[in-house]
């Protein structure tokens, strides 16, 4: 029980009204919160500012409310500091998973983000797919769910054939075991150049991705070459985010079982031939022709993303499949959907595309190289380096500029809302006074020094905080309650913002109540009260950077 629940409960409102109707109040306005009585008026024949009115004149306060008073049509509800703040604290203090709940208890989620595309280097893009996914994870772990991480990799098709093609027409001798991410980036856009001068080279592309796809002995062996390579950035990106996955398998494992979905559909009735390709017509759904099959007898994405759809349902047996790409991909999924629900499988509907803004960086400040699309190496770099300026000469551990630059680079994805496009500032990141996780971090580390100065043990007793009466702590104490909230309404609205949001506001109060109010004093009563407020404040601030994927810091 929250504390709006709670104020409803010594209201005598509990019957009337949920927790989502008691709003907060308008400055300038007495009470703490607010209750709308329009909802009573049709029932009981009444004008709302009568109920309020008549409400508030007959009311006895009890509980964690201290008055109330009529505005308009609300009910403004003034809250008992001491017993409200005793009995938030209580809450948290007999929780120790406060944050959590067991909405999803039972079931599973399948999360297919990242999903790198093994023939280009890891650029911005692929940056928020993962840095979303794995804050979506976290959500759902947190709610109760089992999660099934997969990483979807783009380990076959054309730009393989590209690579390839370059590599033996114009490769210049280079040895694959010699060559590095870049080396494998610069072959795949040397093509588009050689493509300028031969437009039939990508006839010789096309040719040896058929070949990869047909487990072509050379053709195989050199695409698994240029894997590899790959694969080792990933698999540093990912050490650096401290992210794993459950399912690494990707287009060319599903490539094996795409016959499989063509019969099917073709026993479905559900296959049109065009200009010898296969397709499912979704005309009538607005879709257009969703093609399943090239004329040459190449498949696709959409093939294998079919196959790998039912594949995981009968491995893990899903509640919920998403799929965290681009906005741009939307079309694609939701024409695959409708193929999978044409075909008879119940379960489609609960596979969603979970999509996402562009995010680019500013002019002149990280650019990748050559004018290509920024990696997610170089932004990284940058964003330590520039940590490692902002720390000089202080006393912090080595690993203290990596949390801050990489967090930054992290918080700098989740705090904008997912839809939108968003530009990724170096200088703004790192700030430690701005919206940024640095300034997270930061309170992080005040809070802690706090309790390290006062060099005392803190008894988690609740009964103390009743003290807690200040504005600025009861302010605090308030945010604290809606934690579990933001969590549960961030994982059912696929919105990692709202912790990033929440985890601003909190920081924000935080530090408010470092410079207003003395947390040791000559009072030792009051002394504890507050140590225990500041205890909660970081383990709650430490959850939520859990969550948001920004690494805990001892100092700064």
């Amino acid at each position: 029980m929250n504390i709006k629940e709670k104020l409803l409960l010594d209201l005598g409102l509990e019957e009337w009204f949920t927790a989502d109707d008691v709003a907060g109040v308008p400055e300038n306005y007495q009470g703490d919160f607010a209750i709308p009585c329009f909802k009573l008026s049709k029932e009981r024949k009444k004008a709302p500012a009568l109920i309020a009115s008549e409400f508030c004149e007959n009311y006895q306060p009890k509980g964690v409310v201290e008055s109330v008073v009529a505005a308009g049509a609300y009910i403004n509800v003034v809250l008992c500091r001491e017993n409200a703040s005793a009995f938030v604290c209580s809450r948290i203090i007999s929780n120790p998973e406060f944050g959590k709940n067991d909405s999803g208890k039972g079931k599973t989620v399948c999360i297919d983000y990242s999903s790198i595309t093994l023939s280009k280097q890891i650029h911005i893009g692929h940056l928020c797919t993962t840095v979303i996914g794995e804050c979506l994870a976290k959500l759902f772990e947190n709610a109760g769910y089992k999660v099934v991480r997969i990483n979807y990799l783009g380990d076959m098709g054309t730009p393989f054939g590209k690579i390839i093609t370059v590599y033996k027409c114009f490769g210049d001798g280079q040895k694959i075991e010699e060559m590095n991410a870049y080396d494998v980036q610069r072959l795949y856009a040397l093509f588009a150049e050689k493509e300028k001068e031969d437009a039939a080279l990508i006839e010789k592309a096309r040719e040896w991705s058929l070949k990869i796809e047909n487990k072509d002995e050379e053709a195989v062996t050199l695409c698994n070459a240029f894997i590899s390579i790959a694969l080792k950035e990933a698999k540093d990106m990912y050490a650096k985010l401290k992210i794993d996955f459950d399912d690494w398998r990707g287009e060319a494992f599903y490539n094996t079982q795409t016959e499989k979905v063509i019969q099917m559909l073709k026993d479905k009735n559900l296959l049109v031939e065009s200009e010898g390709a296969l397709c499912v017509d979704l005309y009538d759904y607005n879709m257009g022709m969703c093609l399943i099959q090239r004329s040459d007898g190449g498949t696709l994405y959409t093939t294998r993303d079919l196959a790998a759809a039912i594949d995981r349902y009968n491995c893990y047996s899903f509640d919920e499949s998403l799929y965290v790409t681009g906005i741009e991909q939307k079309h694609h999924f939701e024409s695959f959907y409708k193929v999978l629900e044409l075909a008879g499988f119940e379960w489609a509907k609960n596979l969603k595309h979970i999509g996402y803004g562009r995010m680019s960086t500013e002019y002149g400040k990280i650019s990748g190289r050559e004018g290509h699309t920024p990696i997610v190496k170089e932004i990284f770099d940058a964003s330590v380096e520039k940590a490692k300026a902002e720390l000089q000469g202080r006393e912090v551990s080595e690993n203290t500029a990596d949390a801050i630059g990489i967090g930054a680079v992290v918080f700098s994805v989740l705090k904008t809302e997912r839809l939108k496009d968003s530009v990724f500032s170096l200088d703004q990141a790192i700030n430690f006074d701005g919206n940024t996780s640095v300034y997270i971090q930061y309170s992080d580390v005040r809070l802690k020094t706090i309790i390290s100065k006062a060099n005392k043990a803190i008894e988690m007793d609740a009964k103390k905080t009743s003290k807690l009466v200040e504005t600025d702590e009861v302010k605090l104490i308030l945010k604290l309650d809606e934690f579990e909230t933001v969590l549960d309404l961030a994982q059912k609205e696929y919105e990692p913002c709202h912790v990033a949001r929440y985890a601003l506001e909190l920081s924000a109060l935080v530090n408010k109540f470092y410079n207003n109010i003395r947390v040791i004093t000559e009072d030792s009563a009051l002394t504890d009260a507050r140590l225990i407020l500041c205890k909660l404040v970081n383990t709650v601030l430490e959850k939520a950077m859990y969550i948001l994927g920004i690494q805990v810091i001892d100092k700064m």
